[in-house]
């Protein structure tokens, strides 16, 4: 488990120095647009590391590690995905103004599937406990 910690650190240090060599190498000057998908970029990375330490601050059981999979595929699509707005931002000059509609909405849909997420994972988790107590009506 903690090999699997260290090598999530690692990776993720190097997904933060990839976005920023992206961020600052690809475009030629930096415009209100990058900085913008610059800032969003920060908060995917910085939200991914503070869900890998409330998830996994204490030894999971391997159900609860199931369970908790979506969640950290959710957030490392979510990172991906900023990375590839970081490119079309830099590649394309656009507004500052469709910058933030963009990245604002790629955000809220990713926060929602991190809540159906987590409202999936507390269903399961009470029907497994149900089937656990087998004199509880479902």
């Amino acid at each position: 488990m903690k090999q699997n910690k260290v090598l999530g650190i690692l990776l993720w240090l190097v997904g933060i120095v990839l976005a920023h060599l992206i961020v600052f190498l690809l475009p030629q000057e930096m415009e209100k647009a990058e900085w913008i998908t610059y800032g969003f970029t920060l908060i995917a990375f910085f939200s991914q590391l503070i869900l890998w330490f409330t998830a996994w601050r204490e030894k999971p059981s391997p159900e609860q590690q199931f369970l908790q999979t979506p969640l950290l595929f959710y957030s490392v699509c979510y990172i991906a995905g900023q990375i590839i707005l970081c490119v079309i931002f830099a590649l394309v000059s656009t507004s500052g103004k469709i910058a933030v509609i963009v990245n604002a909405i790629f955000l809220a849909s990713m926060c929602l599937l991190f809540v159906f997420s987590l409202i999936g994972r507390n269903h399961v988790d009470r029907i497994d406990q149900r089937q656990k107590n087998h004199h509880t009506k479902l």
